[in-house]
């Protein structure tokens, strides 16, 4: 019995203010624990607000860092691009000028005289090899961790297309494929048919291209060879060109998309 009392006061004095049950009293109590219960539930949701915006905010400032990276070696690869067309500029003309010289009747069909009395054989350095390579630790970072699938489509398009596109990988796997292949002919041809014709083979001296001129010039299958290697490294200066072209694009772009961000004003998570 006393007991059931006690409940019973415990339950008048949740919903009373005084010792005697009141209607008034009810609903006021009522109001009062309603209120409570409005303002724990608005503070949980204000705060899982809060922390979503916040993840959000941070994830964004992540894409940022990311874009702002990439561009900075996408920049980077622009540069490499030049330098490496520069050079497979001058390397295209220089071995066409040997083609063009096979034939003179003349000790300068394959050796290079300087005013200085310096020379060069370009056939003796047919065998360097300079694949394209350009820097992208920062793309196969990124894309390791899968942050570009947080990126806008379009955008993550161009930067794949950049780093991984058909034209690219043409230049650093096919291009290079072709060129060994003829560095390889090239070997083989001597070692394997100028080496028992000719005996000692050294191509880094002047006297071994003089004294064996003519023999040289009767071997066909070295200057198609050389025809080949000349072809393949114009074409390869044409894609070049177009991916350098194709940079200068995507630069322009991606310092848009910064220049934007940077523009952007934010009160704590929230822009305005």
């Amino acid at each position: 019995m006393a007991d059931q009392k006690k409940k019973s006061n415990w339950l008048k004095s949740l919903f009373t203010l005084g010792d005697k049950f009141s209607w008034k009293d009810f609903f006021d109590r009522i109001k009062k624990k309603g209120v409570e219960f409005f303002v724990v539930v608005f503070g949980i949701l204000i705060s899982l607000g809060i922390e979503k915006q916040g993840g959000e905010f941070d994830q964004r400032n992540s894409n940022i860092d990311n874009i702002k990276s990439i561009t900075e070696e996408v920049k980077s690869i622009k540069v490499y691009t030049e330098g490496y067309l520069e050079e497979n500029l001058w390397v295209t003309d220089w071995f066409q000028q040997q083609y063009d010289h096979w034939e003179l009747d003349s000790d300068s069909a394959f050796v290079e005289f300087y005013e200085d009395s310096t020379f060069s054989i370009p056939l003796a350095m047919y065998y360097n090899h300079n694949p394209f390579n350009p820097p992208r630790v920062v793309f196969d970072a990124i894309k390791l961790d899968g942050t570009f699938r947080l990126l806008e489509k379009s955008l993550g398009r161009m930067v794949n297309n950049t780093y991984d596109g058909v034209d690219l990988n043409y230049l650093m796997r096919n291009s290079d494929a072709d060129e060994q292949e003829n560095i390889k002919a090239f070997k083989n041809r001597i070692t394997t048919v100028w080496a028992m014709d000719l005996g000692n083979i050294d191509t880094e001296t002047m006297e071994f291209w003089i004294e064996n001129r003519k023999y040289i010039q009767n071997d066909h299958y070295l200057r198609h060879n050389l025809s080949e290697r000349v072809t393949l490294w114009d074409t390869f200066g044409f894609l070049l060109g177009a991916y350098q072209n194709e940079l200068t694009l995507d630069i322009a772009r991606l310092d848009s998309i910064n220049h934007g961000f940077m523009k952007e004003r934010y009160f704590i998570y929230w822009r305005y």
